[in-house]
Formats: C-alpha cells, structure tokens, sequence
C-alpha cells in the first residue's frame, strides 16, 4: 500500500494450531519483524481454523496422533 512516499509492506503469515509449536514459531516472527522493521504490517492467521473448523479438527487430530504413534 502507498501512503505518501512510504511503502507499508504487509505480511500474512499463514500457520496452524496442530501442537507442534507453529503459531508460537508464526508469533516469533511476527514479534521480531514489528520490532525491528518499519512500515510493515503482520498479520497471523490460523489457516486450518479460517478453511473449516472440521478441517481443522481432523489434521490436528491426525497430528496428535502421528506425533505420539511414532
């Protein structure tokens, strides 16, 4: 988006809630390009959740699953 002279870079960061830390890991970068960038605007979304909640629901439990099974 071009306000005036500045570019204002947006990011979306799209991640997933499956318990292997992604949206902690998504978060992490959203905090640390906030921090250290200017005219930029982050945004992390939940992709899974923002598909389909049953969608969701199934890769999170499939997740779970594998990452106990092996």
């Amino acid at each position: 988006v071009l306000t005036g002279r500045n570019l204002q870079v947006k990011i979306l960061i799209l991640s997933a809630a499956t318990g292997g830390g992604h949206l902690r890991a998504s978060h992490a970068i959203e905090s640390y390009l906030l921090e250290n960038t200017t005219d930029v605007e982050v945004r992390v979304v939940d992709a899974l959740k923002t598909i389909h909640p049953i969608l969701d629901k199934t890769i999170c439990e499939g997740y779970h699953f594998l990452a106990t099974k092996t």
